[in-house]
């Protein structure tokens, strides 16, 4: 069940991105029959294979397995999606930016990127507050507890953030 599923997501996903099997091919040094072969269910992709699959169709290699693998009408919808699901990958924010840029240039925008853009940069700043509240509060542990100067800026702030968490 699950390798068939596998051979309808490659599919669907290659056609999605606009390629031919044997651009896909090129993409992963395999022949464009062994990609043929996957597509029709005659064969599966080697385990080493599926990491560089992930990586062309801006996927986890699970997502392969996933009968309910979401269409997405482009690129930057599906990396929007995968930065969503963990905020703390830089790499794919920046690549959905550089695929929105793109997307940009080409004059191929529509309300459903534009939407999407705004919520990336929403989990963007999401990130970066919770990096700062991170490195804020390192700060504030690190500070010398003997220093009472020191322990009143201290208390002063583990005040003002205690009210803006309210």
């Amino acid at each position: 069940m699950f390798l068939k599923q596998i051979s309808k997501n490659i599919k669907k996903l290659r056609e999605e991105l606009k390629l031919s099997q044997a651009e896909l091919a090129e993409k992963l040094n395999v022949s464009s029959e062994m990609v043929n072969a996957w597509e029709i269910g005659n064969e599966y992709p080697a385990v080493s294979v599926l990491p560089k699959l992930g990586e062309i169709f801006d996927i986890s290699v699970d997502d392969l397995y996933d009968e309910k693998i979401s269409t997405y009408k482009n690129k930057f919808e599906r990396l929007v999606k995968k930065y969503e699901s963990d905020i703390s990958q830089i790499s794919v924010f920046l690549k959905a930016v550089k695929e929105f840029n793109d997307l940009q240039e080409a004059n191929q925008l529509d309300a459903i990127d534009l939407a999407n853009f705004g919520k990336l940069n929403y989990l963007m700043s999401k990130y970066y507050l919770k990096s700062s509240e991170k490195a804020y509060y390192d700060c504030l542990d690190k500070l010398d507890e003997q220093d009472s100067f020191y322990c009143e800026i201290k208390e002063a702030l583990v005040k003002v953030t205690n009210k803006l968490n309210k």
